[in-house]
């Protein structure tokens, strides 16, 4: 009977070495995020057009350490990369203690920016380019904010010029993480000022299936190209808005009060020491 035991047991071990990495079916989500998924499914199908077999067929999500993402199968995302989504497999990852920095929110924000990857993929039938996939997933994700202005602003003066026109967007999304973040926030920042509601972007993504383009579908629509239109929107837009609206924000307005506060006390520490330095002994 032991050696049957041992056999057992080292089976057991054995297949549960190479057992495939755990996944968060959509009932074991925290009733926190399982609420932030079906609002955004239900969101996102009604923009894209999704019919009901399509939207809630499964997503595999899975919460993995950054540690531990090789083990997991997604041992090639970036190191500052708090999300991503296999689109075609229908797998999302998210990586919960690099979630909060830019361009990634809180773990609600990114889940709903995996969740648009998989959606708009499943609309269209086929992969959008990115700058269209990530501007959208950023747009529907969280709102517009300080940070958005930041980046936007260190983007735009380098496209007015036409050094980067929107390929080169598409190309520093596997660059580092500053051209990284910059090309999210020019991206996001082009596919707001496309589509003022989302009724617009409903008709977009419509075209963009029955044309099998999204190009085809934004020269019907704007009568432009993508990267003419791009451009355009770049040199029109003045670059030292963004700055100021960032400049001007609380958390900014924040870091300059304490920034005075810290320079103000050391220079009253300086001249009080001057003072005593000159007091007889």
């Amino acid at each position: 009977m032991k050696p049957l035991i041992v056999i057992f047991c080292a089976l057991a071990l054995l297949f549960g070495t190479f057992a495939p990495p755990r996944v968060h079916a959509a009932s074991q989500l925290p009733p926190e995020l399982e609420e932030v998924r079906l609002q955004t499914i239900a969101r996102l199908s009604s923009i894209f057009e999704l019919d009901s077999m399509a939207a809630h067929a499964p997503i595999s999500i899975d919460f993995v350490p950054a540690g531990d993402l090789g083990d997991h199968g997604w041992g090639g995302l970036p190191r500052f990369a708090a999300g991503a989504a296999i689109a075609s497999r229908s797998a999302i990852v998210i990586v919960p203690n690099r979630t909060g920095r830019y361009p990634f929110g809180d773990v609600a924000q990114t889940l709903k920016h995996e969740l648009s990857h998989v959606l708009i993929y499943r609309a269209l039938g086929y992969h959008p380019p990115r700058w269209f996939d990530e501007g959208l997933a950023m747009h529907m994700a969280r709102e517009w904010g300080s940070e958005d202005e930041w980046f936007l602003a260190f983007g735009l003066p380098t496209i007015a010029r036409g050094e980067s026109p929107l390929s080169r967007i598409e190309n520093d999304f596997h660059e580092g993480e500053s051209d990284v973040r910059r090309s999210y926030a020019l991206a996001r920042a082009f596919v707001r000022e496309l589509f003022e509601n989302d009724y617009e972007l409903q008709k977009f993504v419509s075209a963009a299936r029955s044309r099998n383009s999204v190009e085809e579908a934004f020269l019907t629509r704007f009568g432009v190209s993508s990267d003419e239109a791009f451009r355009a929107w770049a040199t029109a837009r003045p670059w030292w808005r963004d700055i100021a609206v960032a400049v001007s924000s609380e958390r900014v307005t924040w870091f300059l009060a304490l920034g005075v506060f810290l320079v103000a006390g050391t220079l009253g520490w300086w001249r009080r020491k001057r003072s005593y330095d000159r007091l007889p002994e």
